[in-house]
């Protein structure tokens, strides 16, 4: 029997059997056959090649579509999280290499991580009187630019890791912000343009970390639980860091201590997200079809 043969005379099973399903009212079973489950397997099956199985679908299908999109979403998200978990870690690879360039010791209590990418050598007064040389601020810059760019592609493709709604839309928006601070920061740096460098600044240390605290409520719904609260608290402890750092109350840790208080919790938990994600196998792919209706499917 011909393929076009076999399709014709199983499309007019397919309409006697959904007249008999439907006016029996038999609500699911219609919608199921409504929605043309039965047609993929009758389709499957007339135009299947010899020796394959009656119940195989076609791989052209809205199922298929379905998958094929979840499984876009998921590469996406990945690309996401390695983008965050490189731009992290060539940061801080970047930060030892240039403080290490230094003739005078860089001390991370008493040096704002701005100083690494300052273009002269000066003695500086504010906050607190210190001389900054940094032969290799230019390394440092293009650091910070490339850290922030990884930022806003990480925030924009790792979709999976966020719940749909308002809270998460900000969320991300603010991470985002982070991110355009960081790339300010590089190509503003303090001793040249230091209101866009203090912009920046800003960015990073007041969007970025509100952002943070509002990520703890717009991860996605499988995520766990100490996640989201660990996340808020980061973004809550940097927020009061980055205050005691705006007046001047250290608490033992130095100027440059309570700065980076303020701005590593966010680049912390992005690095956390990010090699998490390249490892997590539950990605999300709500785009592919349930279980239950593909294995309904299989039965009809």
């Amino acid at each position: 029997m011909s393929a076009g043969l076999r399709k014709t005379m199983l499309e007019a099973v397919y309409r006697a059997v959904r007249r008999r399903v439907c006016s029996r009212r038999d609500a699911q079973r219609c919608l199921l056959v409504g929605r043309g489950t039965l047609r993929h397997v009758v389709t499957a099956w007339a135009t299947r090649s010899p020796g394959t199985g009656v119940g195989t679908r076609p791989s052209t299908g809205p199922h298929a579509v379905r998958i094929s999109k979840g499984r876009g979403r998921a590469l996406r998200h990945r690309i996401g999280c390695l983008a965050w978990a490189v731009g992290v870690m060539q940061f801080f690879g970047t930060h030892i290499v240039v403080e290490a360039s230094w003739s005078r010791p860089y001390s991370w209590a008493h040096n704002n991580i701005s100083d690494l990418g300052n273009a002269h050598c000066a003695m500086q007064s504010e906050p607190e009187p210190r001389y900054i040389c940094s032969p290799e601020h230019g390394l440092m810059n293009a650091s910070f630019v490339v850290l922030g760019a990884l930022l806003v592609v990480g925030v924009v493709l790792a979709g999976a890791l966020w719940r749909r709604g308002a809270t998460a839309i900000v969320a991300r928006c603010l991470l985002a912000c982070a991110g355009v601070g960081f790339v300010l920061a590089g190509l503003a740096p303090a001793d040249v343009h230091e209101n866009q460098h203090v912009l920046g600044a800003l960015l990073i240390m007041a969007m970025g970390n509100i952002g943070l605290v509002l990520a703890g409520v717009g991860l996605a719904d499988d995520e766990p639980g100490p996640l989201r609260w660990v996340t808020s608290l980061l973004g809550a402890t940097a927020i009061t860091s980055f205050g005691l750092f705006l007046s001047q109350r250290y608490l033992g840790l130095g100027m440059g201590g309570m700065e980076r208080a303020a701005a590593f919790p966010l680049l912390a938990w992005a690095l956390f997200i990010g090699v998490r994600g390249l490892f997590h196998q539950g990605i999300r792919m709500q785009d592919a079809p349930p279980r239950r209706h593909a294995a309904q499917a299989t039965r009809a």
